[in-house]
Formats: C-alpha cells, structure tokens, sequence
C-alpha cells in the first residue's frame, strides 16, 4: 500500500527543514553566531561555565540559554554528529 500524499510532503518538509537546522559547539562558534544579527537563533543550550563565558553575547541576543549539565551537552553532541553522517549538518569548533 503506498503512502499518501499528504504523510509523503510532511516527512519531506521535516527532512528538509532539519537540512537548514546547524548546530554549532565551541565557545567561539557559539559567541559568533550569537553576536549576527542576520543568523537566525532557535535554541540555545549551554551548560552554566558556557553561559558565564557568553553572558554579554547570550544578553546581546536576546536568545534564553536553557542552562544543562555537561553530560547533557555531551550526549546532544553525540546525537547531532549521528544525524550529521545521515545527512545532517552540524558545524563543530
């Protein structure tokens, strides 16, 4: 049976809106992206050290850091890079 119409647009619309998601690691990647105003900032996830670090950038932005342990930021990390050899992008420093 094959699948509709409808189920076939929104995997392709969710394969191809996760294509244009990068996520970026490293205090000066991060401190960067923040600091453009033309990048368009959807989340922001530091551990507490990573956001004292960035704290002019993360005020600058207006972007909430969601504050995390370090092994949450490791797996999230792992994950990406996964998805990043499936076709995915991530950009790390």
């Amino acid at each position: 049976m094959k699948k509709p119409r409808w189920v076939i647009d929104k995997e392709q619309s969710k394969r191809a809106a996760a294509a244009e998601t990068v996520w970026l690691f490293g205090l000066h990647a991060v401190r960067d992206a923040l600091e453009n105003p033309a990048r368009e900032k959807l989340q922001l996830i530091v551990t507490r050290n990573a956001a004292d670090k960035l704290e002019q950038a993360i005020a600058a932005s207006g972007v909430a850091p969601e504050i995390v342990d370090l092994e949450v930021l490791q797996a999230l990390r792992r994950l990406v890079h996964r998805e990043d050899i499936a076709g995915q992008r991530a950009e790390a420093a």
